[in-house]
Formats: C-alpha cells, sequence, structure tokens
C-alpha cells in the first residue's frame, strides 16, 4: 500500500482516487455503489498452478449492475463472458487493461449493456438459493445419499 500511494501522489488523477482502508462490511454496498465500473485485474499463479480465488467479490460486482473489467482467467473466464457481461482482457497485459477501461468509460451503451447483463446473470445462476439447488441436484444425481 505504501508504493500505491507513492506513485499516486505523484499521478495527476490523485484527487480522483479514494484509498478505504478496511470497511465495515454492512458498508460495502454503498462504497460499490459509489464506483463507475468494477476491475478484477488478477493474474495467473507464479508456479503455474491453476488459479482459484473465491468468486464472492465478482458475484458482489456482479449484483451492482455496473461493468466490469476483468483478466480472462479460469474461474473468471467461466463465470464472464467477454461483451456479454464483461469485458475481459488478457492476464498482466496493462495495455489491454488500459485500453479496456478506456473502452468502457467511452461507450457508455456498452457499459450499460455488460453491467445489466451482469447483475442478470448473478441473479439467474448464482444465488445462495441456486447454489443449494445445485448441490442437492448433484447429490441426488450421483446418489450420495
Amino acid at each position: 500500500m505504501n508504493e500505491v500511494r507513492q506513485i499516486l501522489s505523484k499521478s495527476e488523477v490523485k484527487n480522483n482516487i479514494v484509498l478505504t482502508g478496511t470497511i465495515p462490511q454492512e458498508e460495502a454496498p454503498k462504497y460499490l455503489a459509489a464506483c463507475n465500473a468494477f476491475l478484477s485485474p488478477h493474474i495467473p499463479n507464479e508456479d503455474g498452478t491453476r488459479f482459484f480465488g473465491s468468486p464472492t467479490k465478482l458475484f458482489e460486482y456482479m449484483a451492482m449492475g455496473k461493468p466490469i473489467i476483468a483478466s480472462k482467467l479460469e474461474q473468471l473466464g467461466s463465470i464472464l463472458t467477454h461483451g456479454k457481461n464483461a469485458y475481459l482482457v488478457e492476464p498482466k497485459n496493462i495495455d489491454h487493461l488500459s485500453d479496456a477501461m478506456y473502452y468502457t468509460y467511452k461507450n457508455q451503451e456498452f457499459a450499460k449493456r455488460i453491467g445489466e447483463n451482469a447483475r442478470k446473470d448473478v441473479v439467474e445462476k448464482y444465488t445462495w438459493d441456486n447454489n443449494i439447488e445445485n448441490l442437492f441436484s448433484h447429490i441426488l444425481k450421483n446418489k450420495l445419499f
């Protein structure tokens, strides 16, 4: 965080950036609502193992109905579809990430559409009720009882 603060202190956009630090979970929705878009720029694991992270934050982003720019990587790429409910970028490619941010900012209809589609997808496919239904379906289908 110190390195981030140092870089930002020299930036032209420093007055447009807020580093909140840790906030109480119950306040998270209002912070997310203040955002114009969400970034999820992950990189592959250095040791070559498959990337895996809890998609909870991603589902929170999707629920907000705003554009998401994310790395096309493992789980993220299986939940998000480029041009449908997100703008997917090549992992570790800062130019691609920057271009995606600019494109999404300049193309508000696109941004609105992918945000709305993300919200629709999370409500239809990724609620806790859906997870429970899928789990029981799997258990019954595979006769695990």
